[in-house]
């Protein structure tokens, strides 16, 4: 795995994992890139700004015959099998405008590039209100994403499957789009009763975490 590293203290290419260890934190991996290091336990994953240079590094250090390129759509230079693109069916159409005035970074004629499109976040596999602003640059029929959302309770051995607490409970995150993990924790009986919604890939601070509790222990709940 390859990626930028979107948010991290470092520069240049690292090595996250070389497929035996964790080599470095995520203040010098990125959030993202940690994280799938963390679970993906024996897959190389490194961080480059120059796709090219992180490319020769799996290569050359590493027994791979699959890379896979983190949020590089927009990454010319590298010659990619297989571009899978994936869409939140959250999106608004309105959104779907050039930046600064919407989200795209390129038109959305391009999205002819794809070879597959995949619509997340869909509900009971139906087709989103987005679909219409795509269908007409579509090569291939896109694919809707199936969630089926289990409790987890974790405790200093493991995760393990939990049923949901009668008491309300206070919910907080740090991601792209909150509502839809108020939605999720919704779906599983979770009453939430209180929330506070962070900046996405929000930094976990000693110091922001103290203000957390203090607004948790601050509420009904």
């Amino acid at each position: 795995i390859i990626s930028r590293g979107y948010g991290r203290k470092s520069s240049g290419m690292q090595i996250v994992h070389d497929g035996k260890e964790l080599l470095i934190d995520v203040e010098g991996a990125g959030d993202e890139p940690f994280l799938m290091a963390q679970v993906l336990d024996k897959v190389p994953v490194v961080v480059c700004e120059d796709r090219s240079c992180g490319i020769r590094q799996l290569l050359d250090y590493n027994s791979v015959n699959v890379i896979v390129m983190d949020d590089s759509f927009q990454n010319r230079k590298v010659y990619r099998n297989l571009n899978i693109l994936t869409v939140s069916s959250n999106d608004k159409k309105v959104d779907y405008r050039l930046l600064p005035w919407g989200n795209l970074r390129e038109p959305l004629k391009n999205i002819n590039r794809a070879n597959c499109v995949i619509y997340t976040k869909t509900e009971n596999h139906k087709t989103p209100d987005i679909h219409s602003k795509f269908q007409p640059f579509l090569k291939t029929n896109p694919i809707n994403s199936s969630l089926l959302p289990t409790l987890m309770k974790y405790n200093v051995s493991n995760y393990q499957k939990s049923k949901p607490p009668s008491k309300p409970i206070f919910a907080f995150c740090g991601i792209a789009e909150p509502n839809s993990f108020i939605n999720t924790a919704e779906e599983l009986s979770l009453k939430v009763e209180g929330r506070k919604f962070f900046q996405d890939h929000q930094e976990y601070t000693e110091a922001v975490i103290k203000k957390l509790s203090e607004q948790i222990r601050g509420s009904s709940i």
